[in-house]
């Protein structure tokens, strides 16, 4: 298919996007490998942009907004708005999209800026409980999880 958007990324790779929704990472170096993103829309890729934390945000002709690990190409977040998207920007820790129609939305992108145990510690606080035999329990965290006393 024909190229629609195209992304700079570290290490003079391009994030490509197609007609068909389809995306790419395009490197010069010969050992770079491809990768495969997951559940990408069958719609045209408007915009891309570098997301935090090694990760790429597309906006499609279909109002899909969605976010990929450049790890792995899992989607690891996604949202429909009404109208092609027409502008994606990451300001500070938010994501900012809107379509030609005047939808919009805002993603908080704090916890991909968090060390691992920080986020740990706040899912901790929020979500005082653990599944167990079916149900959820009240728990507190686990005493010899590593990031219980403050460290890593």
């Amino acid at each position: 298919g024909s190229v629609s958007s195209i992304a700079p990324l570290p290490g003079d790779v391009l994030a490509v996007g197609y007609e068909d929704g389809s995306l790419e990472l395009l490197s010069n170096d010969a050992g770079h490998e491809h990768l495969a993103f997951e559940d990408v829309p069958a719609s045209r890729a408007v915009r891309l942009l570098r997301g935090p934390a090694n990760t790429i945000v597309g906006g499609f002709a279909s109002g899909t907004v969605a976010m990929w690990s450049l790890r792995d190409g899992k989607r690891l977040a996604d949202a429909r708005l009404h109208g092609p998207v027409v502008h994606l920007l990451v300001e500070g820790r938010r994501l900012f999209a809107a379509t030609d129609l005047g939808h919009h939305l805002t993603w908080d992108l704090t916890a991909f800026h968090q060390d691992y145990c920080e986020l740990l510690r706040e899912v901790w606080s929020r979500v005082p409980v653990v599944w167990s035999e079916g149900r959820p329990v009240l728990a507190s965290p686990p005493s010899e999880h590593p990031c219980i006393d403050g460290t890593p």
